[in-house]
């Protein structure tokens, strides 16, 4: 090769590599500018679909700027990714008379709550158990859930004036968490009788019990809480949903509703319109505690707080719980809570179970076999009846053959004192009653003859007092 042509051949080299990066940088503008081309509503050199929140094609600028979306409280980021999604789980997924076809339940026993604290396993047999019962709500129960009319009343058994018992109710849901979001849960419901006991909580997610000790609840109105933070008892995947029905005797069942908000931040949206709770604030917050008026407990349904009603004193609350009276239980119906009943002696609590008793006695909690209007547990452990055989049942209610004052279950020989043994004081009766016995001679006294004679012989000898010896003891 000519050294001219050498000298060709090594200038074009050095030329295309100092063109390479010129037109790299030149086809890399021109790609940004065909993204442009295809959406950068605000011309601010970003493409639309790394500044879309909502993921409607456009930045969030252009849909505040356009009015496409709302920006009430002027954050520049359109309300509805303020507020995140919402999940919605409740009972009555049916048709009365048919199973619910979301809730599962892990049945109790009738009349009492569960015997021991709720383990893995009781949560399992909640999960996998068979679906409640839609039923249709008794004359004394709320319709269904003010805020969700959608939901229904559940019961273990079709008929949930039945013997229903207790049982442990479950709802699966599906959470697939996003990042930096906070999490709040509200729940209303309605019980009979009641959510929760002394052994175990009254509602659990992931078989954690959920924060604010959710128990009690009537079936005349719902209760309800509202944005308590669930974030860190989700998973990410299946999830599950426990509220506890707890059985006090008589019919049984349980209405709820409950709604899961993901929440962008720090904006709540108690009240599901899509606006951030701030923003509805205006005029709407009675009670100055941030939250909607329409998202704090209204037990009464006047649209208006329940605590709103107290402060103007539209509503009394002698006990200082929180709740306007007329909300809270009221058994014979009398227009006075069940606590003023006992507290004013209008009625009385003798079983302490804040109940009056002539309510136990109706429901059927308490029986009152003797008709002294006075639950028969109460007669025994004041004293008034004897239960010699500890069988719950006041020994004036048992048959008395003999007329002795003791049921004929507790009529044993040489049981002196009726108490299901042979002890050292009935010993003491028989010598007692020997003393005025012997050969043709009848103890004088009835009881001598009816429980130590018990040969049939009509005195007392030392062939009774065999049989003593071999029943002396416990």
């Amino acid at each position: 090769m000519s050294p001219r042509s050498k000298g060709f051949v090594i200038a074009t080299v050095a030329w295309l590599a100092a063109a390479a990066p010129i037109a790299a940088q030149a086809q890399a503008d021109r790609s940004t500018s065909a993204q442009l081309a295809q959406g950068d509503c605000n011309n601010n050199g970003v493409p639309d679909e790394f500044e879309d929140c909502n993921n409607n094609g456009l930045a969030d600028a252009c849909d505040l700027q356009s009015g496409t979306s709302g920006d009430c409280d002027g954050n520049g980021i359109p309300d509805e990714c303020d507020v995140g999604p919402v999940i919605i789980l409740r009972s009555g997924n049916g048709i009365p008379g048919e199973s619910d076809s979301k809730v599962t339940m892990f049945a109790g026993p009738p009349n009492s709550g569960f015997a021991g604290i709720f383990n893995p396993l009781a949560f399992l047999a909640a999960r996998r158990g068979p679906f409640p019962f839609v039923v249709a709500p008794l004359d004394n129960w709320i319709r269904t859930v003010p805020s969700d009319p959608i939901a229904q009343w559940v019961s273990p058994l079709p008929n949930a004036d039945d013997a229903a018992g207790s049982a442990l109710y479950a709802i699966n849901f599906n959470w697939n968490p996003p990042t930096d979001e906070l999490v709040y849960l509200n729940l209303s419901w309605a019980v009979d009788d009641r959510l929760g006991d002394e052994l175990n909580a009254g509602a659990y997610l992931n078989e954690a019990a959920i924060p604010g000790g959710l128990s009690g609840g009537s079936h005349r109105f719902t209760s309800k809480v509202t944005n308590i933070d669930i974030t860190n008892l989700l998973l990410p995947g299946p999830n599950a949903l426990y509220l506890y029905g707890r059985d006090l005797g008589g019919p049984a069942g349980i209405l709820f509703s409950a709604t899961i908000r993901t929440v962008h931040g720090v904006d709540p949206d108690c009240n599901r319109n899509g606006l951030p709770d701030a923003c509805d604030l205006a005029s709407n917050d009675c009670d100055a505690n941030g939250l909607p008026d329409e998202c704090d407990p209204d037990c009464n349904q006047n649209d208006r707080p329940d605590a709103c009603d107290i402060a103007d004193g539209d509503s009394y609350d002698f006990d200082g719980n929180g709740v306007p009276d007329e909300c809270q239980p009221d058994c014979n119906e009398n227009g006075f809570p069940d606590f003023l009943d006992i507290a004013f002696g209008i009625d009385f609590d003798c079983n302490d179970n804040q109940v009056p008793d002539l309510c136990d006695l109706s429901d059927g909690i308490e029986q009152d076999c003797n008709g002294n209007l006075v639950p028969d547990a109460c007669d025994i452990s004041d004293g008034f009846s004897g239960d010699c055989n500890a069988n719950g049942l006041p020994d004036d209610c048992e048959a008395d053959s003999d007329g002795d004052g003791f049921p004929d279950a507790c009529d044993q020989p040489c049981d002196f004192d009726h108490d299901a043994d042979v002890d050292l004081l009935d010993y003491a009766a028989y010598t007692f009653c020997l003393g005025f016995s012997g050969p043709a001679h009848t103890p004088p006294y009835f009881f001598c003859r009816d429980i130590y004679d018990v040969q049939d012989s009509h005195t007392v000898d030392l062939a009774d007092f065999a049989y003593l010896q071999e029943v002396f003891g416990p």
